[in-house]
């Protein structure tokens, strides 16, 4: 079994400084238009969501192994 998960990174420093070197949110691909939206209304939140969604692919082989999958 096979598991491939796509995350948008957006780094601190570039949220902060208003950056242009890096893509917006509106620009990142895999994002739909309303998470695309969120993501630029709440910039500064975008580090801890991406901490928060590695956290959280990370377990998921464990969690399949708990429940019998693999």
């Amino acid at each position: 079994m096979r598991f491939v998960v796509c995350v948008a990174q957006l780094s601190t420093a570039n949220l902060l400084a208003g950056s242009n070197a890096r893509p917006t949110c509106l620009t990142l691909k895999g994002l739909s238009p309303g998470q695309a939206r969120i993501c630029e209304l709440f910039r500064d939140h975008m580090p801890a969501v991406g901490a928060g969604a590695k956290a959280a692919i990370s377990g998921v082989p464990e969690a399949l192994v708990y429940v019998g999958i693999v």
